[in-house]
């Protein structure tokens, strides 16, 4: 008879979850919409994260995409040849590499120019905490860890 009684709990707390997640999802896709988690189009591309806490007026908005739209050709060139060399089951060059790393940061300076100073300084914080992300995940690459280590990936067609 308990466990039964503790069965039967069990279901209802999880239909009582499961819910409140149902609930609350429609709010979630809402904010997406509008722009409030993206925040002025940093999300997409570049590194994730920048922004994070980073409150910006209309024209704030208007100035960051202004800098993307004008850096997107270069930006989806390197991500070819990237993505070419990845295909190849290679790394990409250091060259391109390097001209990566080089328009992210002209990117990065401009959009910094467009912020406050109370704004930066939280900027400035993500650009750090992102970096440090990127480089324990290298880090992890070249010891064999990590998710995606070289020669993890499963052979195509497998």
């Amino acid at each position: 008879m308990i466990r039964i009684r503790s069965a039967a709990l069990g279901v209802a707390l999880i239909a009582a979850s499961a819910t409140a997640v149902a609930a609350q999802a429609p709010e979630v896709r809402e904010r997406a919409r509008a722009g409030e988690m993206r925040q002025g189009g940093m999300r997409q591309g570049g590194h994730r994260g920048l922004m994070r806490g980073v409150e910006l007026t209309d024209a704030q908005r208007t100035q960051i995409r202004a800098i993307r739209d004008r850096y997107r050709p270069q930006r989806e060139e390197l991500q070819k040849a990237m993505r070419a060399a990845r295909a190849d089951q290679q790394r990409p060059d250091s060259a391109t590499l390097q001209r990566w790393k080089e328009l992210a940061l002209r990117e990065r300076t401009e959009v910094r120019g467009v912020l406050t100073a109370d704004q930066q300084a939280i900027f400035d914080q993500n650009v750090k905490r992102v970096s440090e992300r990127m480089q324990n995940r290298e880090g992890k690459r070249t010891r064999g860890e990590g998710r995606r280590a070289r020669g993890s990936r499963p052979a195509r067609g497998a």
